[in-house]
């Protein structure tokens, strides 16, 4: 990784490398006839991955993003795959932080693979989306109509969901 040169009497050498990506290593052999070289390059894999929790800000309302953050106790070079329950398209992301909003009301159950050449794990947890708030509600007729004629009632709202009436005549 460049960071250090050495003379040893050993034919073997032990070195921990700090971070993840192709490292050259080069190694000459001396002696009073004369010298060799030969240089490697070493692959340092990533941290496996543990620990993945996942949570959010569970509740919100219809058409509220929601945000979501994985966390891990170890794990580098980490790709995470979000699936937020509610058949949208799965989402690939190298950020643990991400948010989502859901067109209906109801519990979805989110998941989130954490992963990376050397392991992965999953988590879960269940969120809640509740139904727009009710406002605007008007109420309209066919009247007049003629005694013993059913009459139509029509109840209108300008906005709210999982809505259900009640009527008093």
């Amino acid at each position: 990784d460049g960071s250090g040169t050495g003379t040893a009497t050993a034919a073997g050498v032990s070195r921990a490398c700090a971070e993840r990506a192709g490292h050259e290593v080069h190694v000459t052999a001396t002696n009073g006839l004369g010298q060799d070289e030969a240089s490697l390059t070493v692959t340092v894999n990533p941290e496996a991955i543990s620990g993945l929790t996942l949570a959010s800000d569970s509740p919100a309302g219809i058409n509220e993003p929601l945000a979501f953050t994985a966390t891990l106790a170890t794990g580098t070079d980490v790709t995470y795959t979000w699936d937020f329950g509610d058949g949208s398209a799965t989402v690939t992301s190298t950020s643990a932080l991400i948010s989502h909003a859901y067109a209906e009301s109801g519990d979805y159950e989110v998941s989130v693979i954490a992963s990376n050449s050397a392991s992965q794990e999953e988590a879960s947890l269940t969120v809640t989306v509740n139904p727009e708030a009710i406002s605007g509600l008007t109420l309209a007729s066919d009247s007049p109509v003629l005694i013993g004629t059913s009459m139509i009632f029509t109840a209108a709202l300008a906005t709210g969901t999982d809505v259900t009436y009640a009527w008093d005549f």
